[in-house]
């Protein structure tokens, strides 16, 4: 509370008290400034628009989907799948498994020709097909290299 009143060239503070001393200097511009709203910008909420609840204004409803609706993808072929995962079994055990994942590679990629657009999976057949293919060079590689090894170790 003040005790006496300031001159009135002062400014006030509340309760008319005198802001000479304080460190608050009052400035007129930016009272101003802070008293009008900015004007509203382009991207400003409006509560007249409809919301989804994060500002931004909804699409009229419309009760058919938008053009160019994507559709689901056709099911996948299970020739191609145990093409893919046999071609991987041939990598990784060097056997069997890889003409195993040549043969169901060629039979899915029949079988998914035969379908018309049907089926997918045309592109996990075609990698069963090309792992087993390596499996089998591999495991040609390594019988070859065991019988030149036998050879060489009896002579």
């Amino acid at each position: 509370m003040c005790a006496r009143s300031p001159p009135p060239d002062r400014p006030r503070g509340r309760a008319g008290c005198s802001l000479r001393g304080s460190g608050i200097v009052r400035r007129p511009d930016r009272e101003a400034a802070v008293s009008t709203p900015p004007p509203p910008g382009p991207y400003d909420f409006d509560p007249s628009q409809p919301s989804d609840g994060y500002g931004a204004p909804q699409p009229p409803y419309s009760p058919y989907p938008p053009h160019g609706y994507p559709y689901a993808p056709p099911p996948t072929s299970a020739l191609a799948t145990w093409a893919l995962v046999t071609g991987i079994l041939g990598l990784a055990c060097c056997g069997v498994f890889g003409i195993v994942g040549i043969l169901l590679g060629v039979l899915a990629k029949k079988e998914i020709a035969a379908s018309q657009g049907g089926l997918g999976g045309e592109g996990l057949a075609m990698t069963g097909i090309i792992l087993g293919i390596i499996s089998a060079v591999l495991s040609v590689l390594a019988v070859v290299g065991y019988a030149v090894l036998v050879m060489l170790a009896e002579s």
